[in-house]
């Protein structure tokens, strides 16, 4: 039996298949509009291991059961990771699970993903109007919603790392620190009454992502045996 072989690529061929595949990852692409989580825009996010490198990053929480465009943005994710050993939600997938915490003070899935943005420089922002927000002294809180400028490249072979350009803001919640409550205060009936106004801030959270070596002590949580429906369509 006859099988086809193809033919021997030549070194001029190889090298213009090389640049195509550098100049697809330098391209800068755009997201559907997300719901940022975990932002540190305006300093870099500096972990409690020495071992981390501080990084600015933005997170996306995507919603594959309910919004198209996070499907298929999470389809073409997935398929960015040629290493098959990687498991969805391990520490060097780029896809994570989107978690919260319950009344209980549990962490627990919320059936939703999330894939983190970082970069070593700081980065632009920009309102709905693309005019450019100078955040010198406000942070940006969970919850708030845009889109994000991106590239990515491999680290390793087959694993895939998302590079921050910027991000636009088209609903904007601003942190302003956390409140009495996250510091387990009660509201006192008698005392000193300064007057404030309450407070109920937003939290920007804090994250580990791909690539970043867990800090000592740190166990990775293990990934779900089976794949969700949204990969298998």
């Amino acid at each position: 039996m006859n099988y086809y072989e193809p033919p021997e690529l030549t070194d001029e061929e190889i090298k213009q298949l090389k640049e195509e595949e550098m100049s697809e990852k330098k391209k800068c692409f755009t997201t559907s509009k997300v719901v940022f989580k975990y932002p540190f825009t305006v300093s870099k996010d500096v972990p409690s291991s020495a071992k981390i490198k501080p990084k600015y990053k933005i997170s996306a929480v995507l919603d594959p059961k309910n919004d198209e465009k996070h499907k298929a943005f999470l389809t073409e994710v997935k398929n960015l990771v040629t290493d098959k050993d990687l498991k969805l939600g391990e520490k060097y997938h780029p896809i994570k699970f989107d978690e919260e915490k319950d009344d209980d003070g549990k962490f627990v899935k919320t059936g939703k993903y999330i894939v983190t943005f970082k970069s070593d420089y700081p980065i632009k922002t920009y309102d709905s109007k693309n005019n450019v927000i100078l955040r010198e002294d406000n942070f940006i809180a969970n919850g708030s919603e845009g889109y994000i400028s991106y590239s990515y490249d491999y680290y390793e072979e087959g694993r895939v790392t998302f590079y921050l350009n910027a991000i636009q803001i088209t609903k904007l919640i601003e942190w302003e620190g956390p409140n009495a409550d996250s510091f387990g205060f009660t509201e006192q009936e008698d005392g000193y009454d300064g007057g404030g106004t309450p407070f109920d801030g937003g939290d920007p959270g804090s994250d580990i992502t791909e690539g970043d070596p867990l800090p000592e002590g740190v166990e990775e949580k293990p990934s779900i045996e089976e794949e969700p429906d949204w990969l298998n369509d």
